[in-house]
């Protein structure tokens, strides 16, 4: 049955009564400049977990959906390199040394996929069934364009077709 936007839940997981458990949150600081969004689309930010070798810590960034690699001409690449195949990630040029050196993941409390069949397509909400956050798989990448601008830019990491969603996608995100 398709939902039209799934509840938010608390970052704390509860117990049934109401009670909230703190063994259970997931620290995500406030975002001021990114808004919340049910429905984040390809080009527009979204926050990643990432982990600066250097440094030996980790970040919550907020990175461009769509991974423009770092040989490309054309940022108008990014349009099509939202998803990366999990088969075929290590192999593709667009994402070979992303995934060798730059992966990330992307906190969610849910997604959509969208049934083709019927008209117009349908949105299913996804979530864990107990309302808590998950994350994608995700790899980023720097880019600098002509202008000496630099862009960061990611991709979620996709399975191919489970029996789960089989009705619904040909692809699955690879989710934690």
């Amino acid at each position: 049955m398709p939902l039209p936007h799934p509840p938010l839940p608390s970052p704390t997981a509860e117990d049934g009564n109401g009670q909230s458990d703190s063994s259970e949150t997931l620290p995500i600081p406030k975002q001021t400049d990114l808004p919340i969004s049910y429905n984040i689309a390809p080009s527009q930010k979204v926050l990643t977990i990432r982990f600066n070798p250097e440094t030996q810590a980790r970040s919550l960034d907020a990175l461009q959906w769509g991974l423009i690699p770092y040989w490309a001409k054309d940022p108008k690449i990014a349009y099509r390199t939202i998803n990366a195949r999990a088969e075929t990630v290590d192999k593709a040029p667009s994402y070979r040394q992303a995934f060798k050196k730059r992966r990330c993941l992307i906190p969610a409390d849910g997604f959509y996929e969208w049934r083709k069949t019927a008209k117009p397509k349908l949105p299913f909400a996804i979530a864990m069934k107990d309302g808590r956050p998950f994350t994608f798989a995700g790899l980023w990448e720097n880019w600098k364009d002509p202008e000496s601008n630099l862009e960061n830019g990611c991709a979620l990491a996709r399975l191919s077709q489970a029996s789960l969603m089989s009705s619904s996608r040909r692809s699955i995100p690879v989710c934690r």
